[in-house]
């Protein structure tokens, strides 16, 4: 941190615009009196700067084998993403897997509960799963399918590249490309990664812990009459449906089962894209910050044993908790997200916060908020952003835009005018629940 560190948050303070984008890497030694000056941006309803833990993302490059200065000379890539500057041949946004699709097809044979086509392989019909353990397995499978034809995707369209999409530029401004003689795209960085997105961890993370506490703990309900509940959309059964909201754990709440659960598929996701290597000789890594994925993704999901209906969004960012399901203190969001192996996401995980102006409007409030911050990077976090809006603003920026023209909100791994927004990832957004506690 130097006196430019101050005048870059400075400057964008008076211009308040969308762009450009600001990170900040915060360590144990970042000192006070600058996260005040990053915690008054966000405190006058900037979104940025975008908040990064610096020394989980070091530990994360090393663990993908890079030196020790090469993992330090990072930078922050588009939403989340770190990328070695000069050196790596980062391939995000690589294709999307569903990974709540992936639970729904586990749960019905291998059938798209919408359709009832057969979309992934054969894993079991709802009434042959006699342990929670058959489920989890039954899920795996179908990434694994589907991870499996992702990488096969990519590297075609990588060896294409190859052919047809030369990239000079970017190989002079590489510094092995120039070593090596290299092009860019025919593998010539130091590093060469590609990073496929998982759209929807944390509901399918809160499914898993509504089966494993209601159907095999409790057995309040049964495997079949759970998937006929999905499969018809709680038609006729908002009281199972409200069992599933209220009585299952949610991710978010610091509660181990479904914390433990989402890592789970985490871990799940992580290890089928680490069997493969690109066509470029680099490992493929995953990439959990979505942007608006979450919706139209959504729109092709069934029902899913959180409570959630059928065609609804799933949870946003990456590792948001799914939309008003976390209803403690944002200090229970951080120990849950703390519980997650996001060190192994080596490409990223967005978290989305909103806070209502109180929380920020002190100079003792700011303070803790700062205290806040510590504490999510001592917890193991990747990445946090905010919004500091209430949901009363929000709503009357949706029936009155002509008012708000300048009202920015931070979508995913970026800022856009709320009003310029459709209609859908406006509601997206004013569903993230509006933490008012510590």
């Amino acid at each position: 941190i130097n006196e430019l560190s101050y005048l870059f948050i400075e400057a964008d303070r008076d211009i308040r615009l969308i762009q450009p984008d600001l990170a900040v890497r915060i360590t144990r030694t970042t000192p006070d009196n600058f996260l005040r000056e990053v915690c008054i941006n966000i405190r006058e309803k900037l979104t940025k700067p975008k908040l990064f833990n610096d020394e989980l993302i070091i530990q994360s490059n090393l663990n993908l084998g890079m030196s020790l200065e090469d993992a330090r000379n990072w930078g922050a890539l588009g939403c989340s993403e770190s990328v070695v500057c000069g050196n790596q041949n980062s391939w995000g946004n690589s294709g999307l897997i569903c990974l709540a699709k992936c639970l729904e097809l586990a749960l019905n044979d291998g059938k798209c509960m919408l359709t009832g086509k057969q979309m992934g392989p054969h894993t079991g019909k709802p009434n042959e799963f006699k342990i929670f353990e058959e489920i989890l397995a039954a899920f795996k499978i179908q990434v694994e399918h589907f991870t499996k034809y992702l990488a096969l995707y990519d590297n075609i369209i990588d060896h294409v590249q190859m052919q047809v999409v030369p990239l000079p530029l970017y190989s002079i401004l590489t510094r092995d490309c120039l070593r090596t003689g290299i092009e860019f795209n025919r593998g010539g960085a130091k590093y060469n990664t590609t990073s496929p997105l998982g759209v929807g961890p944390i509901t399918t993370g809160d499914s898993l812990a509504a089966i494993k506490k209601l159907v095999f703990k409790e057995k309040l309900i049964t495997m079949k009459e759970l998937n006929e509940v999905l499969i018809n959309n709680f038609k006729g059964k908002e009281n199972i449906r409200q069992m599933l909201l209220n009585r299952a754990p949610k991710f978010g709440n610091d509660e181990d089962i479904a914390d433990d659960l989402c890592n789970e598929v985490l871990n799940i996701y992580c290890d089928e894209l680490a069997k493969y290597k690109n066509a470029r000789s680099g490992p493929f890594i995953a990439g959990l910050y979505y942007l608006s994925a979450n919706i139209p993704f959504g729109l092709h999901t069934a029902a899913t044993p959180d409570g959630r209906k059928a065609r609804a969004a799933l949870n946003d960012g990456g590792i948001s908790p799914s939309q008003g399901q976390d209803k403690k203190s944002i200090t229970a969001v951080a120990k849950s997200v703390g519980k997650l192996d996001v060190v192994r996401v080596h490409h990223g995980a967005i978290l989305n916060q909103r806070f209502h102006p109180s929380l920020l409007e002190r100079e003792d409030k700011l303070k803790l908020f700062i205290q806040y911050i510590r504490t999510f990077m001592d917890l193991g976090g990747w990445h946090v952003q905010f919004n500091v809006l209430t949901t009363d603003i929000l709503r009357d920026a949706q029936n009155n835009p002509e008012n708000y023209r300048d009202l920015v909100i931070r979508v995913a791994g970026y800022s856009a005018f709320f009003t310029d927004l459709e209609s859908e990832l406006q509601e997206d957004i004013i569903k993230r629940t509006e933490k008012v506690v510590y």
